[in-house]
């Protein structure tokens, strides 16, 4: 898959990289806290480690990629892919790439893949986080909330998205 001079590669569940690009990611999203530097690591190795096993349980198929540009890790994806459904489990840029453009090309290319395969895209959005309007702007749905603080969110390809998706 390209992705703006980036490509993703399939990696396993268990690949060291998956979890240091989400600990990036988190480490960001949690400098304000202000914890001591061995509890915020020994928290994010937690949470990371739960996070993983849960997916392996409830998703045995899922499939992981790790992001790259220039050679260089750059960001994750993580999903489980049904018939009808392409579930967006984990999706994280490094935050010195956010803003490029990479995320936004990435699920777009997963876009044009939902409408040329009669598939919706399915995730969960953090209510406090930036990603949801982002998620919003390219045409998800937000469904009720039933596990706070996560939204469900859903893109469901229609003729228009086609036509937009192809560059008509």
């Amino acid at each position: 898959m390209l992705v703006i001079g980036a490509v993703t590669r399939l990696v396993e569940p268990d690949h060291p990289l998956l979890f240091e690009l989400a600990a990036t990611v988190k480490r960001d999203e949690l400098a304000a806290w202000n914890w001591p530097a061995l509890e915020l690591e020994a928290f994010i190795q937690q949470q990371l480690t739960y996070q993983l096993h849960t997916y392996q349980q409830r998703y045995p198929q899922l499939k992981c990629s790790i992001l790259e540009l220039d050679n260089r890790p750059i960001g994750r994806l993580i999903l489980h892919q049904d018939a009808a459904r392409i579930h967006i489990l984990d999706i994280a840029i490094v935050p010195e790439h956010q803003g490029q453009g990479h995320g936004t090309h990435l699920l777009r290319t997963m876009m044009q893949t939902a409408y040329n395969t009669g598939r919706s895209i399915y995730l969960h959005a953090d209510l406090q986080g930036k990603a949801i309007m982002w998620y919003d702007k390219l045409g998800f749905e937000s469904q009720p909330v039933v596990q706070y603080p996560y939204v469900p969110m859903e893109y469901i390809p229609t003729a228009i998205d086609g036509a937009y998706l192809k560059g008509d």
